[in-house]
């Protein structure tokens, strides 16, 4: 059995703060006590992306030694070591579970979870007139043709395609026999 929990607006409050914040899902993960891919996931839903950072040359001896070296210390935290390499907190991540395995990032301090009131910016016109406006499935209420009279009628559904007059007709409410005792296939 699962013991995942739900992820309420809170969270989703919290993962946008501390994807501002610190640029990097296993941060952010670490912060709100889910996996990487889970938060990288909902990330990915809510149409949130970490920060990058600009740099994706290849690592140079020197920069292992240095991301090993304060990891090792486990004073520093993933967003710490990220500035001092000028990496993604997520790249050197990476870089370190390759080097080291995955208990030395695990290992590592996390830095304070970001204020999200103080982070929560009033919304966009767009999304203040998605609020106004109800949301209406294109597949919702709306004139359709009929598939026994072919005449038009409001139809409340896509599943909707009988109109009432012929669902209140004989053969609707009690069709022949002959419909039954019809072949289904052709041979």
């Amino acid at each position: 059995m699962s013991d995942r929990q739900r992820i309420t607006t809170e969270d989703r409050e919290r993962l946008v703060a501390a994807l501002r914040e610190y640029g990097s899902y296993h941060v952010a993960a670490g912060l709100l006590g889910r996996t990487r891919g889970s938060v990288q996931t909902l990330a990915s839903r809510m149409g949130a992306v970490a920060g990058d950072r600009a740099r994706r040359d290849s690592w140079t001896p020197d920069e292992d030694a240095q991301a090993i070296a304060m990891a090792a210390g486990r004073r520093h935290t993933l967003p710490d070591i990220a500035t001092a390499l000028d990496r993604s907190p997520d790249a050197v991540a990476a870089r370190l579970i390759v080097l080291v395995g995955t208990r030395a990032v695990a290992d590592l301090p996390l830095p304070p979870m970001p204020d999200v009131a103080a982070r929560k910016s009033p919304p966009s016109e767009r999304e203040r007139d998605d609020r106004k406006k109800p949301r209406t499935p294109t597949t919702g209420r709306k004139e359709r043709k009929c598939l026994l009279c072919g005449n038009l009628f409001m139809s409340d559904s896509i599943g909707n395609r009988v109109c009432l007059e012929c669902k209140r007709s004989d053969d609707w409410i009690s069709p022949p026999v002959d419909v039954y005792l019809r072949p289904t296939c052709h041979v």
